[in-house]
């Protein structure tokens, strides 16, 4: 039993007005005749009061009649399996389209992913109660505005995302923002980019290399200071940091192990105490290719890189141009920030990475320029790496039962349904009416005919 509109029960407290009403109540002075020969004056007859309930079978179908009356307002329902099963059909889902660079590329069949994805959650959406598809190229991040929509609809609720779920797409901080009783559903699409799935990696003297299934992928972590100049990314930290810095290439690579390899795309990080660090802050400069300026947009924009470096601890809050600040600690002071600058006697988009090197944020700065990578508009061609179904699998969640749902579950699914019980005690107040009118008559019919 469930109750509806549970706010109308404070109507119970009405119940003490019959109370009253019976206690205030005058009865009407009999006229008692007796035989005499003694001439006695005429009085007034007044009407009666007593300090105890009388009439208590009235008095108790009256109460029963508002209480019945006050049941009905609350809009009670029994939830029989029938109507479990009823509630439980209803579902309502939000299709997040991922419409990345990849996705909006048309592959042989001459139609892009992102049209496939539309057709399939067209198709679903018919099978939905109610259901809206937001199209973006960040579906990590309407992942919050889509729970608090279905909380909003009252019915058991799932959340479909529909991409090629590449390196960086979605991650279980992610999904954490879905409401745990709604479901998740991950629905992969065709890319028109080869893929891979093999995120392993070996070392070498000197820097990690990120493995993929064929030569086609290479994107290597550069820990040495006389690494060739024309690799992806070169890490720059002192000796005695030196086996730090691995261990967060290691760490990124093994969510992020896809990086850009062409010569025409350098980037560097440069570590506190980096012997490198001075030279790269005496020759920056504000970034003059257009490449550059989207890849610092992109490493801002991650999510896993502001999370970390919100946590972080510097000491030094001020950053002088032409430098730009990608990241912050929650009390706004800068983490990471970065600006054009020769290394190795070439010019490069330079991260400069601010606190130890041991902080989250150090993996996480490697993690967002391998994912800014991997998605960048000239990867084309080249192999893309993308979660395995296992790694979906630990995301996946399946539709929770309506009694365990934000929003309401059961009683907003029911008010949507126009469900209720209140009927039968609106017929039972009706019938209680009904006798209550007859024993008043009776009681009515029953004082004497000379009482005033």
């Amino acid at each position: 039993m469930i109750w509806q509109n549970p706010w109308a029960l404070l109507g119970v407290l009405t119940l003490t007005l019959p109370v009253f009403v019976h206690l205030l109540s005058r009865k009407r002075a009999v006229l008692q005749k007796f035989p005499s020969l003694r001439f006695l004056g005429a009085t007034r007859l007044l009407p009666t009061r007593s300090p105890h309930l009388t009439d208590i079978p009235l008095l108790l179908v009256r109460l029963a009649i508002l209480l019945a009356a006050t049941l009905a307002l609350a809009q009670p329902l029994w939830l029989s399996s029938s109507r479990k099963g009823t509630l439980n059909a209803s579902v309502s889902r939000v299709f997040v389209i991922d419409t990345g660079a990849y996705l909006t590329r048309g592959i042989a069949s001459g139609r892009a992913p992102a049209d496939s994805a539309r057709a399939v959650a067209q198709a679903m959406s018919a099978q939905s109660q109610a259901s809206v598809i937001v199209e973006t190229g960040t579906p990590a991040e309407a992942l919050a505005g889509a729970s608090a929509w279905l909380s909003a609809q009252g019915t058991r609720g799932e959340v479909v995302v529909l991409s090629d779920f590449r390196f960086g797409t979605l991650d279980s901080a992610a999904v954490a923002r879905v409401a745990p009783s709604f479901g998740v559903q991950l629905v992969r699409v065709p890319s028109p980019i080869a893929v891979s799935n093999d995120s392993g990696f070996s070392t070498t003297a000197g820097h990690v290399v990120a493995v993929g299934d064929s030569s086609a992928t290479r994107a290597e972590w550069n820990l040495s200071a006389g690494a060739s100049s024309d690799s992806a990314v070169m890490l720059h930290a002192p000796a005695n940091e030196q086996a730090l810095v691995t261990a967060a290439a290691r760490a990124a690579l093994e969510i992020a192990p896809h990086s850009l390899a062409e010569t025409t795309y350098r980037m560097a990080v440069a570590f506190d105490g980096a012997p490198e660090r001075g030279s790269i802050v005496t020759n920056a400069k504000l970034p003059t290719q257009a490449w550059m300026a989207s890849a610092l947009l992109m490493v801002a924009r991650s999510n896993v890189l502001a999370e970390a470096a919100a946590e972080a601890a510097v000491s030094d809050t001020t950053v002088a141009a032409p430098f730009a600040v990608v990241a912050r600690t929650l009390q706004g002071w800068p983490v990471v920030y970065a600006a054009q600058s020769v290394v190795n006697g070439a010019d490069r988009l330079v991260f400069l990475h601010r606190g130890r090197t041991s902080a989250l944020s150090a993996p996480a700065l490697l993690v967002a320029i391998g994912t800014t990578a991997s998605t960048d508009a000239g990867a084309a061609g080249r192999e893309m790496l993308t979660l395995t179904d296992a790694q979906l699998s630990l995301l996946t969640r399946p539709l929770g039962e309506l009694g365990a749902s934000a929003g309401g579950g059961e009683q907003a699914a029911a008010n949507r349904a126009g469900l209720s019980d209140a009927r039968w005690f609106w017929l039972v107040a009706l019938l209680l009416l009904g006798l209550e009118t007859l024993m008043r008559r009776n009681a009515d019919a029953a004082a004497p005919a000379e009482a005033t």
